[in-house]
Order: structure tokens, then C-alpha cells, then sequence
């Protein structure tokens, strides 16, 4: 039973983890995106076949997003709400802000060429500092995930090393115990979680 419910929980784990890594690499890669955009404009394109490079020549997952936008332009749908459309899916706030500078260039003018390499410049620098929090935060992570993975292994180990342990745990005081240590060890994990964040 255990082992089919950790069976089960796998791939919900590993879709989380691939989504987070995937968020981060599309922003990192977008911070190297937007300047090519605002590169292009200065050289007399107008946004709409600025957008197109980045998703023929930028990697994974950059070049797919883009694409997309490219298609949802294609359909007819206006430039900001396909950048709007591409923030929701990505879940970027930065592409909000993008956005936003296109609507404001439509409706006022302006150099967007300026505003969408100013906005490349705020995400390069986002990155930067998350990694070095991420760097300055590693012991209290590390000790996040040792506080959590020692006690159930020391009750595995203790379990089948002693019979007097077992016959307690398999006791309703027993499942009693291992509930409420259970419980203490999720609620740690998440205050140290939180505290890192």
C-alpha cells in the first residue's frame, strides 16, 4: 500500500518539479529574449516582426511561447492581449508589464524599443538575485529536507531492527504516535520552507 501510494504520488512530483524548472529557464532565457526584441526594433523593424526571431532562433521553452504568440498574432488577435495571453500561461508577470508597455506605445507612442529592453534588464537582474538567495538560502533548505527525511528513516530502521518497536507501532497507540509525529514533521517542513522563502 505504501509503495502504490508513493507509486501514485510520482508523476503529480515530477510534473511539479518539471514546471518549476521550466518557469525558470523560460525567464531566464526571456531576460536574454527582450533586448534581442528591443535590438531588432532599433534596427527598423516594427514589434510584430521583431517577435518573430526569438521563436526561430531562441532554445526551448522561449522558442515554443513564442511561437505561439506568433500564431495567436497570425489569427488576428492584437499584440498586446497575445503577450497577455503568453503571461497567463507562463505565469510571468514581466510579460504583464510587456504588455502594458505595448498598449501604452499604441495608445501614447513612445520608444518601445527603450521599455522592452528596460523590462529585459529588470528580469536579468530578478535572476541574479534569486539565485544568489537560492545560494545564501541552501543550508536552511538542506536542513528543511533532513528534518523530514531522518525521522521517518530512524522509525524504518528502528521498525525492523526491534520487535518491541514494531509491536508499538503497529498498536493504535502507535498509529496514534506516528499521526502526530507525521503531522509536527509536515508542519516544520513547511515553517522552514516558508522561512527560506
Amino acid at each position: 500500500l505504501a509503495i502504490g501510494c508513493i507509486g501514485a504520488a510520482i508523476p503529480f512530483l515530477w510534473l511539479t518539479i518539471a514546471r518549476k524548472q521550466n518557469a525558470s529557464r523560460f525567464e531566464e532565457d526571456l531576460g536574454q529574449a527582450m533586448p534581442l526584441i528591443a535590438s531588432n526594433m532599433r534596427g527598423g523593424m516594427p514589434l510584430r516582426q521583431a517577435l518573430v526571431p526569438i521563436a526561430e532562433n531562441l532554445n526551448e521553452p522561449v522558442k515554443g511561447e513564442f511561437a505561439a504568440l506568433n500564431r495567436d498574432i497570425d489569427r488576428g488577435m492584437p499584440i498586446a492581449d497575445a503577450i497577455e495571453a503568453m503571461a497567463e500561461r507562463t505565469d510571468n508577470q514581466d510579460l504583464v508589464l510587456f504588455a502594458a508597455s505595448v498598449r501604452a506605445q499604441q495608445a501614447t507612442g513612445g520608444n518601445l524599443a527603450d521599455i522592452v529592453d528596460q523590462v529585459g534588464r529588470t528580469i536579468q537582474v530578478r535572476v541574479e538575485l534569486r539565485r544568489s538567495v537560492k545560494s545564501k538560502t541552501s543550508q536552511g533548505r538542506a536542513t528543511a529536507l533532513i528534518m523530514v527525511a531522518v525521522p521517518p528513516a530512524l522509525g524504518v530502521f528502528l521498525t525492523f531492527s526491534n520487535d518491541m518497536y514494531r509491536e508499538f507501532f503497529t498498536s493504535p497507540m502507535g498509529w496514534l504516535t506516528l499521526g502526530v509525529c507525521a503531522f509536527f514533521e509536515i508542519l516544520g517542513y513547511m515553517v522552514t520552507k516558508r522561512m527560506c522563502n
